[in-house]
């Protein structure tokens, strides 16, 4: 009856007031139209971002996270922490004795088995196609972790049953602990210097690191073997292109050094060229670089295509080198690169090492016609009275300043100040390592003209992967911006 009565009441208000109710019912329908129109969008984009993040930090084949997952935690991570890799010796003999797909079948059998192991405190990684790693915040630490990888080791000598096949995997354990963030940086690279010792032997053994035992043959392989490494192509580039966050322009692109080590696999830059730094390989290194960059700006330019400038990242140590121009200036000249197609990153550290020298130098550079970029700014200790001295064209924020924007107010508000620096000197702002929606909302709401490197656009590529990137990447550029 109480329905009834209401319908009456809204008849009669229609008919005395049909106007209000024709308005009220097309503010309802617009309404709805929004609606649905904005919850699918809404809807794909998150299914992206997951996506997006799934494919950056998890292992495909054992939905493992990844090597790219685990050193982004590592660094994070509150110490003391530990470590724990097992390398498995037998993974190429599977393979060639059955078939790739029998091999990924014992490798599934095998993640499963190691999930086992995991705790609350304890997380399993997949490094590479036969390393997994545990990474442990106990507070017992390297005591509790080695007697959870006893256990590892103890089943892992049962052999896997496959397809009515029993396979065994010899293998080793190197175990190295961190109790401060220095040592948080030298904890994997600790790791692979046990795996890497002349005598190790694959019984399932678990050694500790042990740094006047392991350190010096590690370092000395990497020395010794990246002069073959650019031979063998086993040291390569790839790029990540730097696209403006208004517009979608694409402004740039950073290269960047790989290394597919024969026995280590993929090496992260951050564990070998510290080392190359310190065993003076890496002037050499980046002349092959500098090289490699306007041979490929020559072939694209052949092709038609360009990507504006391309970044080298320059080590401290060559920054005043009178060497390091001649070598720009022959390597341009050979390949007829003009200065202003490429960019030279510089740390800030190169700057705080010798300040003045590194100022002249970098002006030089300048006059040249050469960009220059301070790369990591706001990593180092330097003077920000030294930087109005600086004539760089370009900041680079580090990864570890866009970590925590927007969620964090005390992060947003000193990126808000960086940005304010950095406009008031004229400087072009780079921002690394931005991978999600809302990193790039709060810039480019925040930076006149902000350009983005990250996993948000893309992922560092090898020449011919980035090219596809692009010709796929163009059509959006007269479209709205991708959120």
């Amino acid at each position: 009856m109480l329905y009834y009565d209401n319908f009456l009441e809204l008849f009669y208000f229609s008919n005395q007031y049909p106007a209000f109710i024709t308005i009220k019912w097309n503010i309802t329908v617009i309404g709805l139209i929004i609606t649905m129109l904005i919850v699918p969008i809404l809807i794909y984009n998150l299914f992206n971002s997951a996506v997006r993040h799934r494919s950056n930090y998890f292992d495909a084949l054992t939905k493992l996270p990844n090597r790219r997952f685990f050193e982004k935690k590592i660094k994070k991570t509150d110490v003391p922490q530990c470590l724990a890799i097992w390398h498995m010796h037998n993974f190429e003999h599977v393979n060639r004795e059955r078939d790739y797909q029998f091999g990924d079948k014992v490798i599934n059998q095998l993640s499963i088995l190691l999930k086992t192991f995991e705790t609350p405190e304890i997380v399993l990684y997949r490094l590479d196609g036969h390393r997994f790693a545990f990474h442990s915040n106990h507070l017992d630490g390297v005591n509790h972790l080695h007697r959870i990888m006893e256990k590892v080791a103890e089943s892992l000598q049962k052999p896997f049953v496959i397809e009515g096949y029993e396979i065994y995997l010899p293998a080793v354990c190197a175990i190295s602990k961190a109790y401060d963030l220095d040592e948080t940086i030298n904890m994997y690279t600790n790791a692979l210097a046990v795996l890497n010792f002349p005598s190790i032997e694959f019984n399932y053994e678990i050694i500790h690191y042990d740094s006047a035992i392991h350190t010096y043959v590690f370092e000395l392989e990497i020395e010794e073997d990246v002069i073959q490494a650019i031979k063998n192509e086993e040291l390569f580039i790839v790029y990540q292109p730097k696209v403006n966050g208004i517009t979608n322009a694409v402004v740039g692109v950073e290269t960047l050094l790989r290394w597919n080590h024969p026995t280590h696999g993929f090496l992260s830059p951050a564990i070998f060229i510290p080392i190359l730094e310190r065993n003076n390989r890496i002037v050499h290194v980046t002349d092959w670089i500098i090289e490699r960059v306007c041979q490929q700006i020559a072939d694209w330019k052949r092709d038609g295509i360009t990507f504006k400038q391309v970044a080298i990242n320059i080590p401290g140590q060559y920054v005043t080198s009178p060497l390091l121009l001649d070598v720009l200036k022959s390597t341009l000249r050979k390949y007829r690169v003009e200065p202003h197609e490429i960019e030279l990153e510089i740390t800030e550290t190169s700057f705080v090492e010798n300040i003045e020298n590194a100022i002249q130098a970098v002006s030089t550079f300048r006059k040249e016609g050469f960009s220059v970029a301070l790369d990591d700014f706001g990593t180092g200790v330097s003077s920000l009275s030294y930087l109005k001295k600086m004539p760089i064209s370009t900041l680079k924020i580090d990864k570890s300043f866009i970590d925590g924007i927007p969620e964090s107010k005390k992060d947003s508000s000193i990126m808000q100040a960086i940005i304010d620096l950095g406009h008031s000197l004229n400087l072009a702002i780079i921002f690394e390592g931005v991978e999600t929606e809302e990193q790039v909302k709060f810039l480019t709401t925040t930076c006149e003209k902000p350009i983005i490197q990250g996993y948000y656009f893309a992922r560092p590529m090898k020449a011919d992967e980035l090219v596809q990137w692009h010709k796929e990447f163009c059509p959006s550029l007269n479209k709205s911006v991708r959120y």
